[in-house]
């Protein structure tokens, strides 16, 4: 078979095999392109449902409808369009709810993990730049928060100053800043060492100037990745904390909550337990895929 014209040659052409017929080669950047959205998507979704699905559905997280409680379903027998992923116990709409629970999860884990980063960057810096008894110090900090399971700090945290939402955002950014601590810490180490920093240095530049106008700058792409990585981690922390009871307070609609509560009708209404743990495992993955995305995206090495 004779080759097309030049004039069809585009991001996919047909190209001659070795037997004469032709196959659909796709260009490299179409590849990409499902790549990225296969790895922006998931957030994307679970942040539409948050912000955007509360004001959309018709019934409220909170509107309790006994006559129709543990209905299942759309797909299964006895489902209605009204409730397209079923009711709870009191009749509540789980797909409001889970969108209620979305909302307050992401803004937990988002804020709790921009704190950890904040404390994090800043142990990082200083145990990288300075050395000596302030790295050691930091590292030893770094390697008993590490040496701690979480749970059990949860637990005596949570017996000790009550339960609440603030209670929990300090839990979660004292127990998280270690991972931006370790990595900004070698990031530094590696980069005080560089000509650009002993050229400020021999300058005159003081140690707050080389950290603000040369460190961060070359940091501040390790910094991002690690964010995402972290908020997706503080969400599964906080959810798992309040599926133990010891998170957030009851009265608080949240994932975890979602998966507590499906617990006890497990064998009745198994959706609402399912799937409010599918929408913690969608926005956990969520922010893992985007933080690899991200990384592609500021690292040439990995494109």
């Amino acid at each position: 078979m004779a080759e097309p014209p030049a004039s069809l040659a585009g991001p996919s052409i047909l190209a001659p095999t070795e037997r004469g017929r032709t196959h659909l080669r796709v260009s490299p950047r179409i590849g990409v392109r499902r790549q990225t959205v296969a790895q922006v998507l998931p957030l994307v979704v679970v942040v539409v449902l948050a912000f955007v699905g509360p004001s959309l559905l018709s019934f409220s997280a909170t509107d309790q409808d006994l006559r129709g409680r543990l209905q299942p379903p759309v797909w299964l027998d006895g489902g209605d369009w009204n409730h397209p992923l079923g009711t709870d116990g009191l009749g509540r709409d789980l797909l409001a709810r889970i969108a209620a629970g979305a909302c307050t999860s992401l803004i937990v884990s988002v804020v709790a993990a921009a704190g950890a980063g904040v404390i994090g960057v800043i142990a990082g810096v200083l145990g990288g730049m300075r050395g000596g008894l302030t790295d050691r110090i930091i590292t030893m900090l770094v390697e008993t928060l590490l040496a701690m399971p979480f749970i059990t700090v949860g637990i005596v945290v949570t017996g000790t100053i009550g339960q609440s939402l603030m209670n929990l955002l300090l839990l979660l950014v004292l127990s998280g800043w270690v991972t931006h601590a370790r990595i900004v810490r070698l990031q530094v180490q590696s980069l005080v060492s560089s000509d650009f920093i002993l050229a400020a240095t021999a300058m005159g530049a003081g140690r707050a100037h080389v950290a603000v106008r040369h460190l961060l700058p070359n940091l501040a792409p390790v910094i991002i990745v690690v964010l995402f990585q972290q908020a997706g981690l503080m969400l599964l922390w906080s959810a798992s904390l309040t599926y133990l009871g010891i998170g957030l307070p009851i009265d608080e609609i949240s994932l975890g909550g979602i998966v507590r509560e499906g617990q006890e009708l497990i064998y009745n209404a198994w959706w609402v337990s399912v799937f409010g743990g599918l929408a913690i495992a969608l926005a956990v993955t969520g922010f893992n895929l985007f933080a690899d995305w991200l990384q592609r995206r500021v690292d040439p090495t990995l494109r």
